[in-house]
């Protein structure tokens, strides 16, 4: 082998050494990669340090900010405990995520802008902050059952509030359905009631994207199509379950939903063979839909009073 070519190997062994010692604990699958003269100029050339560099100078940041965090939680419980080993920084395209764990505090959110300023700081007796993606996350006020959907411009150096909302009583996460299996385009959804009996706990659907609530109560989610199999043969959606109830009496209504939560169904009854047809022309949706759990209470509170069974009535 000419010496030409052992200098060149040499100088690919200690860069890949290098580039092992950075990314020590991870896994990567190199098999695809096509070991042509490309590949090498690029092993050989300057891309490659300044790569290494990128990856030193993140690296740098994220333990800067995590021991941020940790002095921010020391000043806050002065005597804590703070389980190093489990705490994290989560990295976002525009902003960090910051968990700390330990005793008293149990778990501490934190965001950081990508230059190492604080956002926020959220301790879990206080609330949750729940990230969704690279410019979206929530954060929750437990004392209030609120939450603030806050949006990190693309610049990564502003946080605006876009929209308060009421009746959270979970965490905001982009799945639901009672097994929280459910995972579907730009929808979020928290729990808005608390009920002994998780039958009768009932769900919000919310599309981050266009700040706008599109399912303002539902009981279940599913990919199940159910009686809508019947006459939907194309498509790609999300049936929605919605029990209302008066008195001991149920109605379930159900519809399908698309990726955005919009409706692409009219809104049935099937045990009772009724359909509630709906126009949103010109209205909100969360509106039609509050409108027909109305409609569908009176009509079960008619029936019951009209008929007087199911009441409970007090001896006088």
């Amino acid at each position: 082998m000419e010496r030409k070519e052992i200098e060149k190997l040499k100088k690919i062994n200690n860069m890949a050494s290098k580039l092992g010692d950075i990314l020590s604990n991870k896994n990567y699958d190199f098999n695809r990669i096509k070991l042509d003269d490309k590949f090498f100029d690029f092993i050989m050339g300057d891309q490659f340090d300044v790569e290494i560099q990128k990856i030193k100078e993140e690296k740098e940041r994220q333990f800067s900010i995590l021991y941020d965090a940790k002095k921010r939680v020391e000043f806050e419980y002065h005597d804590c405990s703070i389980i190093d080993y489990i705490c994290k920084v989560i990295s976002y395209e525009n902003y960090y995520l910051v968990k700390i764990y330990g005793s008293p505090f149990e778990i501490v959110d934190l965001t950081y802008y990508k230059n190492g300023d604080l956002i926020n700081f959220v301790t879990k007796d206080s609330g949750s902050i729940d990230a969704i993606d690279d410019r979206n996350f929530f954060v929750s006020d437990k004392k209030k059952n609120i939450a603030f959907h806050k949006m990190i411009d693309s610049t990564g150096t502003c946080c605006s509030n876009v929209r308060v909302l009421g009746h959270v009583y979970s965490c905001i996460l982009p799945v639901f359905g009672k097994k929280l299996d459910v995972e579907f385009g730009n929808l979020v959804s928290w729990r808005s009631t608390i009920n002994g009996d998780i039958n009768l706990e009932k769900s919000i659907l919310y599309n981050y994207k266009t700040q706008r609530i599109v399912v303002p109560e539902y009981a279940d989610a599913t990919y199940d199509y159910g009686m809508f199999a019947n006459f939907i043969h194309d498509g790609d959606f999300i049936r929605i379950i919605q029990v209302i109830s008066y008195d001991k009496i149920d109605s379930r209504l159900e519809f399908l939903i698309d990726k955005d939560g919009f409706l692409c169904t009219d809104v049935y009854d099937f045990d009772r063979k009724y359909r509630y047809y709906v126009d949103c022309d010109g209205q909100n949706q969360s509106d039609v839909l509050n409108s027909i759990y109305e409609e569908v209470y009176d009509y079960l509170k008619n029936k019951v009073d009209e008929k007087g069974y199911l009441k409970v009535r007090v001896k006088k």
